[in-house]
């Protein structure tokens, strides 16, 4: 189980905090929901987006667009809510560097083993895109000392308990 199950778990416990919807450029994966799972778009309304200056951040990740409406996030805040997001390494250190009180949280496998048996079973890529997620994966683990906390995602129901205690540690109001 990814992130995505993990995030949906802790918000189940947190009424205080949503999640913000990404956008991206990749094809809808079997049963995601287009506006709840990510704002699916053409590389040229991303590309729009871009040139507006309406992401918070963006990426290309395994070939794809990936990036947050600020909109989204702005929504979120004014409800008077704290906003989750899921994103990848570069959006995280992105999203950091212009505000400063976010608090990330790395995600890691096991194992790259794991993490490899994880994507198969998932049966969304091709061999070569397996391959290129897991030397993806390499490179961002080096880079999760630059993150606030690593956890490990050995069994969801236990991680799931580990995030909810490091968001309520930060947010004491939880």
């Amino acid at each position: 189980m990814g992130k995505d199950t993990l995030i949906r778990r802790a918000l189940k416990a947190l009424p205080d905090f949503e999640r913000a919807i990404t956008a991206t450029t990749r094809p809808r994966r079997p049963g995601e929901r287009a506006g709840v799972s990510y704002y699916f778009m053409s590389a040229a309304q991303f590309e729009g987006k871009k040139s507006k200056d309406e992401l918070l951040e963006w990426a290309t990740v395994h070939g794809y667009m990936y990036g947050t409406p600020k909109k989204s996030v702005d929504e979120i805040i004014a409800a008077g809510k704290n906003v989750i997001l899921a994103v990848d390494v570069q959006g995280a250190l992105t999203i950091k560097k212009k505000m400063r009180e976010a608090v990330l949280i790395f995600v890691v496998p096991p194992s790259l083993k794991e993490l490899e048996r994880r994507l198969r079973r998932r049966k969304t890529e091709d061999k070569k895109e397996i391959t290129t997620r897991i030397e993806a994966a390499k490179k961002e683990i080096e880079l999760s000392s630059l993150y606030d906390y690593v956890m490990v995602n050995r069994d969801v129901s236990q991680a799931t308990n580990e995030l909810l205690n490091v968001i309520k540690s930060q947010f004491h109001d939880c």
